[in-house]
């Protein structure tokens, strides 16, 4: 009987929760920047709380009831309803509560020493992975291979040419290596080690973007203007000297362009290697940050149970929060700007700090009604900080 009680309190407390989470969520609202993307939300205690009470699989249920409920309530965005958004926030509530059930057994203590080991192994990965980037920067600048390459490929042009200006009928291939030679030396005057020093800055300038672009289109017109050649030339009747001949310039000029696209791309995976490793690293001192933040909070917290508890809670809500904040991200601007150059990252970093400011919102207010309810709940056998603990 009193398990049959229990489970009728659950659901009545849940659809209570439900019911004021959908309430508060009326006073959601988007900041004002041209695009209902970034949205300022207060309806996450209450949901989150169910989670935290009774576990993943009821606070999924009941994420996913508040956020299709309160589209259809409570929508401002004009937007139509996404139901992957509505899964993701079911999934976002399930794991709050899976991780909450696992964190809460943990001494705030040994979970703080473990999270700063992540920290440091985070750090770490970014300097190493910073520095592997950092010292190939001599290596992908260096030309010297590709003048060498467009050097030999103009000596043997001339070779060739020298080999073609007697025959007869012979000045259609001529006139095509020449087109190719000019063509092949406008990029090689582009391409310079200047020009792929400054390739390796972080923030990627208007200029290196054309570099690179330019660079690629060049390639791939030579590239096929060169196959089309090749294909006429190994068809086309003509002495076998001739055919080697324009053979071996045709390849050159192949091998030449090749090495410059492919030293311009390696630029490029060096540049986003350095920018990821300073990413990593500046994530790792914003981690670290957040510890010192969350320890003096706890510190200064009088309520009993704050100090001991609010690392656990925190991370139960950060580690969700920000992970499935990035994964919204994506899919709105997969659905909402699939033809549009947006930069996404500079849209998740302030849909992250919003976020960042809700999670300590969610942590505070979903630990201090845990603590508030303790009493009532231990009374009817449910122990949300775990059956040893605060009795």
């Amino acid at each position: 009987m009193k398990q049959r009680s229990n489970y009728i309190f659950v659901l009545v407390f849940s659809a209570l929760c439900l019911a004021i989470g959908i309430a508060i969520k009326s006073l959601s609202f988007f900041m004002p920047i041209g695009i209902p993307i970034l949205k300022i939300s207060f309806d996450g205690p209450p949901i989150r709380l169910v989670a935290v009470l009774f576990g993943p699989v009821f606070g999924g249920i009941t994420g996913a009831l508040a956020d299709f409920l309160g589209f259809f309530l409570t929508n401002k965005s004009g937007n139509a309803w996404i139901p992957l958004l509505t899964i993701t926030f079911a999934l976002n509530m399930l794991l709050v509560g899976f991780l909450w059930g696992y964190f809460r057994r943990k001494k705030a203590k040994i979970l703080r020493i473990q999270y700063l080991v992540v920290i440091a192994l985070i750090f770490g990965y970014g300097i190493a992975s910073f520095g592997l980037g950092f010292n190939q920067k001599a290596a992908v600048t260096d030309v010297s291979a590709v003048q060498e390459a467009f050097q030999l490929f103009t000596q043997n042009l001339t070779a060739t040419g020298q080999v073609l200006a007697p025959k007869t009928g012979q000045a259609e291939i001529l006139n095509s290596l020449q087109d190719i030679s000019q063509k092949l030396s406008a990029a090689n005057e582009q391409f310079s080690q200047a020009q792929l020093r400054k390739g390796l800055n972080i923030i990627e300038s208007s200029e290196v973007k054309a570099f690179e672009a330019d660079i690629a289109a060049r390639t791939k017109e030579l590239i096929k203007e060169i196959d089309d050649k090749q294909q006429q030339t190994d068809a086309g009747q003509m002495d076998e000297t001739i055919k080697k001949a324009v053979t071996l310039s045709l390849k050159q000029a192949k091998d030449t362009i090749k090495m410059m696209d492919g030293q311009v791309k390696k630029v490029k995976e060096i540049r986003r290697q350095l920018l990821g490793s300073t990413v990593v690293m500046v994530v790792a001192l914003l981690g670290l940050l957040i510890y010192f933040l969350n320890k003096w909070i706890a510190k200064n917290q009088e309520i009993q149970g704050v100090a001991d508890y609010f690392f656990q809670m925190f991370l139960s809500i950060f580690i969700p929060g920000m992970f499935f904040n990035w994964v919204n991200t994506y899919i709105l601007f997969q659905i909402l700007f699939q033809n549009q150059k947006k930069d996404i990252f500079l849209f998740g970093f302030f849909r992250s700090a919003v976020n960042l400011i809700e999670v300590y919102y969610n942590t505070l207010a979903v630990l201090f009604l845990v603590i508030l309810l303790h009493p009532f709940l231990k009374k009817r056998g449910i122990y949300p900080f775990g059956i040893d603990k605060q009795d």
